[in-house]
């Protein structure tokens, strides 16, 4: 029995090594960097502290019985807003019936006062009977509210309701950008994923952890830009990513009213990636797989529309003030970018400046990298993603945010920016062998290495914030006023071994560029599918 002990230890200890070897073990690196991170951030920040939080929950609660809008009732004071602001929100004003113990009042009772702790959330007050209360959210798309709310309606108090809640919405969104990682990295396991580290910025997990529609946006946002990446520029198209393609199209046309736009921005990179004729053969070439994918993305696409004809009030736009905006929407894309990197709490929370530096750098290197590397082709595609960003953020911020009153913050045109690093993060993976071998390996190494320190203090600073607050010692453990569950020990751990997974995801993508297995031949480049044998993903 020792003899057979001995030689399936020494077979599975072969098999690790040829997976490091090949580069094989990178799709589940940044996997488990993301879910790791994903799930602290789910737990460690306090309930209700994540943008307009407690209106998501009440929107929940009453999705989940039902109550798919609710009943009209205007604030006749703003939560904060002022009196224009008040005139729009009191458009997508309801009330939800909430069941005993659930009420969301007194979630996210210290935010804005940043020398108070999370410890408030320990006085909430449950109500015990039925109770009406306000959301300013009620007209939004029911459709992501939907798995969030059932759940939450089985648990009996506003604490554990959103952490569950966080759990089912956080789950889709970790979940696409977990397939987004393994449809990336199908193509060449080593290199493909510093692309994804790039674009799955501090902000992007914050919000994909938070009870909102906005995670499940942006990580639909990413996986479907990895998909159309892989479909135009894929030598072999394996059939599951027609399934990712179905899932984080329909998801992202659901989100929320901007997600037809979303996607039409996405198709935009495809055709920029592929060519118009490319991409009408990579569709044929899918056959009923890619007709499946289009059916269901459509019908999400429909039902968004409808909801929005039927329900959604729309700003009266003014050609007038939208121009007049111009000049002030693109004088905040600095602070919108600077936003993107990492805004935690209701955009009051924010990390040293030296981390939005270095952040910053880093995906200027890649840019700038990927130019020099790539073909006329990919400055075309690239050109292309960056000017899009800027029209769609200029485009949000006058033709629908700044109408209603209210201030041009990053996370509305974070789905957009996202497409940057991942396009460039592609240009270079293809095109590596284009690039200085020590220019090649710093970015496998550097990325990762940039990523994950400012994925750790992005938390460690959230975490200290509701702990102890901003005038509280810097190491709070053995001070914190509030805890999560289990304590802070656990998920500070999980951080660490999230940012060690992507670390060695960089190591070993470095240690092993050269090996034949997990890069592109030398003659690999980036041409338009037509003009190429694109093999038929057809049963």
């Amino acid at each position: 029995m020792a003899g057979h002990s001995n030689v399936a230890t020494s077979n599975a200890a072969r098999l690790v090594a040829i997976a490091v070897r090949r580069g094989a073990l990178g799709p589940y690196l940044v996997m488990a960097f993301v879910l790791l991170l994903g799930a602290s951030w789910i737990f460690a920040n306090p309930a209700g502290y994540a943008p307009d939080e407690p209106a998501h929950y009440t929107k929940a609660v009453g999705v989940g019985r039902g109550e798919l809008v609710g009943k009209p009732e205007p604030y006749p004071i703003g939560p904060g807003f002022g009196p224009l602001q008040l005139r729009w929100i009191n458009k997508a004003s309801r009330t939800v019936k909430i069941p005993p113990g659930l009420s969301p009042g007194g979630l996210a009772c210290s935010i804005f006062s940043p020398t108070e702790t999370a410890a408030c959330l320990y006085r909430i007050q449950a109500n015990t009977e039925f109770i009406q209360f306000r959301t300013y959210v009620g007209t939004y798309e029911p459709f992501l509210y939907l798995p969030p709310g059932v759940v939450m309606n089985r648990v009996e108090n506003p604490v554990t309701a959103t952490l569950v809640g966080r759990l089912a919405s956080g789950g889709i969104a970790m979940g696409l950008l977990a397939v987004a990682a393994a449809v990336l990295m199908t193509r060449a396991p080593a290199g493909s994923g510093i692309g994804l580290a790039a674009a799955a910025t501090p902000m992007v997990v914050f919000l994909s952890s938070a009870l909102s529609p906005a995670g499940p946006e942006l990580a639909a946002a990413i996986c479907l830009t990895a998909v159309v990446l892989r479909l135009a520029w894929g030598v072999e198209v394996p059939r599951p990513v027609w399934l990712a393609a179905a899932a984080s199209g329909s998801v992202l046309a659901l989100s929320r009213s901007l997600g037809p736009f979303l996607l039409i921005a996405v198709l935009g990179v495809f055709i920029a990636a592929a060519g118009p004729r490319g991409l009408i053969r990579i569709v044929r070439s899918g056959g009923r797989w890619s007709a499946g994918a289009g059916a269901v993305i459509l019908l999400a696409v429909v039902g968004n529309m409808a909801w929005g004809m039927r329900v959604q009030p729309r700003p009266s736009v003014s050609v007038e003030s939208a121009l007049s905006w111009i000049g002030r929407s693109i004088a905040e894309i600095p602070e919108v970018l600077r936003q993107d990197v990492g805004s935690f709490g209701w955009a009051d929370v924010n990390m040293p400046r030296a981390a939005y530096l270095a952040w910053g750098a880093m995906v200027l290197v890649m840019v700038v990298a990927a130019f020099i590397a790539g073909r006329r082709r990919d400055r075309i595609l690239l050109a292309t993603v960056l000017v899009g960003c800027v029209v769609g953020t200029v485009g949000i911020a006058t033709a629908v945010i700044y109408q209603t009153y209210f201030p041009m913050y990053g996370r509305y045109a974070l789905p957009l920016w996202v497409m940057v690093p991942l396009c460039a993060g592609e240009v270079l993976m293809v095109n590596q062998r284009r690039l200085p071998a020590w220019c090649w390996r710093s970015l496998l190494l550097g990325v990762p290495l940039v990523a994950g320190a400012v994925h750790a203090t992005g938390w460690y600073v959230n975490a200290r914030r509701y702990a102890v607050s901003e005038l509280g010692p810097a190491w709070f453990f053995g001070h914190s006023q509030w805890n999560p569950p289990g304590g802070w020990e656990p998920w500070f751990a999980m951080v660490a071994l999230a940012v060690v997974c992507l670390w060695l995801y960089g190591l070993l993508t470095a240690r092993h560029m050269g090996n034949p297995l997990s890069t592109p031949s030398p003659e690999v480049e980036i041409t338009p599918p037509s003009s190429r044998n694109v093999p038929s993903s057809r049963g």
